[in-house]
């Protein structure tokens, strides 16, 4: 375990950094970390007080044999002025895995992100998966499948106006082969030396 933290204190604010490793060499490492900060500790004029508050945490593993990998990710973030708040909260998440002439990539990322003093919220939320087939060098498949999504929600608070709340949402699959014939083999042709062929779907709302 490893950690490191510095903190400064002028007229009642508090400013720091601490970070936190837990078997950061092994197969499973972990880290946290830490950070507060204060405008008015700096002694700069930026108009109003300014306050930042940030931890994240992260978290892998690895298999004692393979490639294989999982790693997870969350921070959560504040940023104070004045009477208006604003949060950002994220979270991401990623996997890898070979499998002889197989490889599949699996990421997924969120993140909501809110303001106290006009009640608007964002949202964002994706998933997207990868397999690659490569059973010899003359043969490739790749297929990629993807889903993305945002949402704004908006209460009208600080125009006094009505809300609103829209998103989008988009769906993707698209997969790409290629051949790459030897001489002798059928098809070969010395001007046309690579087959490629491919398909996309995407749908959007």
């Amino acid at each position: 375990r490893s950690g490191e933290a510095s903190s400064s204190s002028q007229g009642g604010t508090l400013t720091g950094r601490m970070a936190v490793s837990v078997f950061p060499a092994s197969r499973f490492p972990f880290e946290l970390r830490a950070d507060l900060g204060d405008s008015r500790s700096s002694g700069e004029s930026l108009g109003s007080e300014v306050r930042t508050q940030r931890l994240s945490l992260s978290q892998s593993y690895r298999p004692e044999v393979g490639a294989d990998h999982l790693n997870l990710r969350i921070e959560h973030s504040r940023l104070q002025a004045s009477d208006s708040r604003d949060t950002l909260t994220s979270v991401q998440a990623q996997a890898q895995r070979l499998a002889g002439d197989h490889s599949l990539d699996l990421g997924a990322n969120w993140s909501l992100n809110q303001r106290s003093d006009s009640g608007d919220r964002s949202r964002q939320a994706s998933l997207n998966a990868h397999h690659g087939f490569h059973p010899s060098e003359d043969l490739q498949v790749e297929t990629l499948a993807s889903w993305n999504q945002q949402r704004l929600q908006a209460d009208g608070r600080a125009g006094g106006g009505a809300g609103s709340d829209f998103g989008s949402e988009v769906r993707q699959v698209n997969s790409v082969a290629s051949w790459r014939p030897a001489e002798g083999e059928p098809l070969y042709d010395e001007e046309r030396a690579l087959f490629s062929i491919g398909y996309n779907v995407s749908q959007s709302r």
